[in-house]
């Protein structure tokens, strides 16, 4: 009897608890019936952690929840703990070290809307797992361990707009997989072993938005793969083995706006890949052993703001090939060691640049107007390159620039007014360079001395040569320290690289002949200058001033010549007479011209006083066209015996 009562008061305690949580389920999970260490403050969620959970049939999970989060548990098998639960739409079972799932885990959960599987060590998935879940809008079995997917496994997810296979390893896909994701907007399949896709995959996601294939091993992108995305706005495909691209594999991506391309293995990239990308606003190329760039590469994208080119094998960039990116905002051409050459027009179109990053390369040199488009550039790098010599007028048209990084390289001059045409300007860095102390150096360094707030590291730039002045600072160089000559007339200290001017008034030109003296031409003739700088007298090396008949030109040369010192004039009425002979008026009837017969008796007066003091022969003689000047000086030291 005793017994029997025990029993009977042991039910009815039974029934009251059942009752009790029961009513307040209804209402709100009492914290004092939640499991332990989870936490049920929200309505209609329960939210438990930890390495102790090893048994959800032990938490007792309330059926009535709409959202339960566990993570971070012990479970390596997912039992059918949550079938039946019909009003759950929200399951995050994330970091829980699940390795296999009963076929039934997910029965009856057809008001499921979202399903977290990730970071977990799954090997498979049952065919059925996910069959009852028509509702599912996010699927996500991202990190685990998946090897390969059954071809039916999504075919009841007809309303799934999200899909993350990312983090597995998955090695094959089945062509018919996704055949039933009409909805599909978002498909991650980024970070696994993909050597290949079939070229029908994506055929039936008319909607999809964002596609992610990016670090797998994709060897090929192959015609007609995604002519069917006409709604895709995003491509990630880097970071693969992509070593070929059909000429039209992109052509039906009218709505793409994001393509990555960077870190593959493409050496040629097809004409006209990119021309019907018009909505494009960001584009990767860098980290490829690019070789060339088709000439028609781009088409018109208004919304492209920058472009990444770096770490390539381009040894030069065709001209024009940026000029359809008018809104182009930045260009990174860095880090590209064989590239050497860029052509004048590299550049044009690029209206609207604001940064643009050459440097790490083995450019030598930069052609005149090679920036003439580029009006609106702020920031230009072009550090660690071969750049001996730069365009006097280089940055003359960019007016808003702001930083200019010319740091190790091999100039060893600048014009004095290299940077005075920039009234933006506030940052320089000219760093490592071997700077040439002589005469043509004393302009630069007094602007130098001027800008100290604009010129980074102003006491670090040191004199390369002459040897008797390294490592003495440029700023402090005095006038006395190189062995500046002065001249009689105008010195033209430099001549722009690849710009021709012409001077129709009298022109004064100087051919320094010795530590000593200096002779000057005066020409009233057009004179046209060919790119290069006139250097400082120095025995032993030859300077010319020819200008041939209808085609007149500048050119110096500094070979070293080991003759007598010598002049060698030629007239067309006076050829072969001696120069320090020269007789004036000449007795020719033919008459020479009044900048010409001038020209002649300077030189005939000066180099008869110093036919003595060079120790040698002076004049050879001199040709004079009717329409041109031509004349060549010699200066050298006699070659001395040896001892």
């Amino acid at each position: 009897m005793e017994k029997h009562t025990n029993v009977s008061g042991t039910s009815a305690r039974m029934l009251v608890f059942r009752l009790s949580v029961m009513i307040k389920l209804f209402f709100q999970l009492d914290a004092s019936i939640c499991p332990e260490k989870c936490d049920c403050s929200s309505k209609n969620a329960i939210y438990c952690s930890g390495p102790h959970i090893k048994d959800l049939e032990l938490l007792n999970l309330p059926c009535n929840m709409t959202e339960i989060h566990i993570t971070n548990a012990n479970i390596s098998y997912l039992q059918d703990v949550f079938a039946r639960m019909a009003e759950l739409q929200h399951l995050i079972l994330s970091s829980n070290n699940i390795a296999l799932v009963s076929p039934m885990a997910f029965k009856g959960l057809g008001r499921l809307k979202v399903l977290k599987l990730l970071d977990n060590k799954l090997v498979e998935l049952p065919p059925e797992a996910f069959d009852d879940m028509v509702q599912l809008q996010q699927l996500i079995i991202e990190s685990n361990r998946l090897k390969s997917v059954e071809e039916n496994l999504f075919d009841k997810l007809a309303g799934l707009q999200e899909l993350y296979l990312n983090k597995n390893q998955l090695t094959a896909l089945p062509s018919d997989v996704m055949k039933k994701l009409a909805k599909l907007r978002v498909l991650n399949l980024s970070r696994n072993y993909l050597a290949a896709l079939p070229r029908n995959i994506f055929s039936a996601l008319a909607r999809l938005e964002r596609l992610m294939l990016y670090i797998n091993r994709l060897s090929s992108i192959e015609s007609g793969m995604f002519d069917s995305l006409k709604e895709l706005q995003e491509l990630f495909l880097h970071s693969n083995n992509i070593h070929s691209i059909a000429p039209d594999a992109f052509h039906c991506l009218h709505k793409l706006r994001t393509l990555t391309l960077s870190r593959n293995r493409l050496q040629v990239l097809p004409s006209g890949l990119f021309l019907h990308l018009h909505d494009l606003s960001k584009l990767t190329l860098y980290r490829n052993p690019l070789r060339t760039l088709p000439e028609v590469l781009f088409g018109e994208m208004r919304h492209l703001g920058s472009l990444w080119l770096y770490h390539t094998k381009l040894s030069t960039i065709p001209d024009f090939v940026f000029s359809n990116l008018t809104n182009l905002e930045l260009l990174v051409l860095s880090f590209n060691p064989e590239l050497t050459v860029l052509p004048r027009n590299v550049f044009s179109g690029l209206t609207e640049l604001r940064s643009l990053s050459l440097h790490t390369s083995n450019i030598s040199r930069l052609p005149e107007g090679i920036f003439l488009s580029l009006q609106k550039l702020q920031n230009i790098s072009l550090f660690d390159t071969r750049l001996e010599v730069l365009p006097r007028n280089l940055f003359h048209n960019l007016k808003h620039l702001q930083k200019v990084y010319l740091n190790s390289t091999n100039l060893q001059s600048l014009p004095a007014d290299f940077f005075t045409a920039l009234p933006e300007l506030e940052e320089v860095v000219l760093d490592d360079n071997p700077w040439k102390c002589d005469c043509q150096i004393l302009g630069f360094r007094e602007w130098l001395q001027r800008s100290t707030a604009i010129v980074k590291n102003v006491p670090s730039l040191m004199c390369h040569s002459p040897m008797a002045l390294q490592n003495t600072s440029l700023v402090s160089l005095s006038i006395d320290d190189p062995e500046c000559l002065p001249t009689t007339g105008m010195t033209y200290q430099t001549f722009s690289s690849t710009c021709f001017h012409t001077l129709t008034s009298p022109v004064a030109e100087h051919f320094t002949l010795s530590r000593e003296t200096a002779v000057t031409v005066l020409s009233d003739m057009e004179i046209t200058s060919t790119p290069t700088s006139i250097l400082p007298a120095t025995p032993g090396l030859t300077y010319s001033h020819v200008e041939d008949v209808g085609q007149p030109g500048l050119h110096f040369s500094d070979v070293p010549v080991q003759t007598s010192p010598s002049i060698i004039a030629r007239t067309n009425s006076v050829r072969g007479t001696d120069l320090t002979t020269l007789v004036w008026p000449p007795t020719s009837t033919t008459s020479l011209p009044r900048a010409a017969d001038l020209a002649a008796l300077i030189i005939s007066e000066h180099f008869l006083g110093m036919s003595e003091e060079l120790g040698g022969d002076v004049a050879q003689g001199m040709f004079l066209p009717d329409k041109a000047i031509s004349l060549e000086l010699t200066v050298s030291r006699r070659a001395e015996a040896p001892a």
